[in-house]
């Protein structure tokens, strides 16, 4: 989910960049599932572990499902829109706030770093 998400709904321009941190957040969101999963277990079987797998696996779907809720109704659909009318739209927002965008998206070397 976060890649494609990443691909469509960040302007070109800084894509890597926030697709890094959405794959961090999505990453620290793993280590804290996985480091509670456990103790989740034992709190919601009360000793026996099948009955706390279970319960933990009910609760873990309807987290995922209400995620997706969260996603559908949050994220915009850009299945059907430019993606380039985004990144003038960026560029507009970089202008517009007194950024230098003359050599945006220019493919650095070590020639024009040093420029």
């Amino acid at each position: 989910m976060v890649i494609v998400t990443s691909s469509e709904i960040f302007p070109t321009a800084i894509r890597g960049t926030a697709y890094g941190w959405s794959a961090a957040i999505e990453k620290l969101g793993a280590i804290c599932g996985t480091t509670a999963f456990k103790p989740a277990i034992q709190h919601f079987g009360n000793g026996d572990a099948i009955l706390g797998q279970s319960r933990v696996f009910i609760l873990a779907s309807g987290l995922a499902l209400f995620s997706a809720i969260v996603a559908w109704a949050l994220i915009p659909d850009y299945s059907k829109q430019d993606l380039s009318y985004e990144d003038e739209e960026f560029k507009q927002y970089l202008l517009e706030n007194g950024y230098n965008i003359s050599r945006l998206g220019e493919v650095l070397t070590t020639e024009n770093i040093k420029a």
